[in-house]
């Protein structure tokens, strides 16, 4: 046996042992992300079509007049919580100051970061759960109010901070390792983990 094949068969077979791992490793990585991602689509499907819903509904209640506005160039917003957008008094009042004002936009709680959605949606897993309020109990009116007055309507809806579906749903939150608990941070607030 030469010198050569005495150093290089060893290497050639570590080298080829360490490759056939690193294989056998990175295949292993993705079977597993594959089965990560198909339980996360499968858990977040039903979040998937309510949010599908409600943005649907929205998209109908903003155009009863068939009209669009586009996004202003520069965008000056002002935001109006949930409780402000269904106290007509209120928002009347907003809407007249933004009338006589640069302000071309507003935003508005669609859904907050308490989890409550700020109107009535018909929807069976939604009533299921509770989660839909009355805090605009005519939000097809504002919409079109809104439009009317030449406003830029922005929704400001929260994903992941949802105490309200976190208790529901405990199984969409995240869980501490420890005690499989859903995890809160230091305000005891609990976030969706889809």
């Amino acid at each position: 046996m030469s010198k050569r094949s005495y150093y290089t068969t060893p290497l050639l077979v570590i080298t080829t042992l360490i490759s056939l791992g690193t294989f056998v490793r990175i295949q292993h990585f993705i079977q597993e992300q594959a089965y990560a991602d198909s339980v996360y689509l499968n858990r977040s499907f039903e979040q998937y079509a309510l949010a599908i819903h409600v943005f649907d509904r929205i998209q109908k209640a903003q155009q009863p007049s068939g009209e669009h506005i586009s996004t202003p160039e520069q965008v000056r917003a002002i935001y109006i919580s949930s409780w402000v957008a269904g106290t007509p008094s209120l928002r009347n009042d907003l809407i007249r100051f933004i009338k006589n004002s640069e302000i071309n936009s507003v935003v508005i709680d669609i859904k907050d970061s308490t989890g409550v959605i700020s109107f009535d949606i018909d929807n069976n897993l939604i009533d299921s759960l509770g989660t839909d309020s009355t805090r605009i109990s005519d939000i097809e009116e504002l919409l079109s109010e809104l439009h009317h007055a030449g406003v830029y309507i922005i929704g400001r809806l929260t994903a992941f901070q949802d105490p309200l579906l976190s208790q529901k749903k405990p199984e969409w939150s995240f869980t501490r390792v420890d005690n499989g608990q859903t995890w809160k941070d230091r305000k005891g607030l609990a976030f969706i983990n889809t």
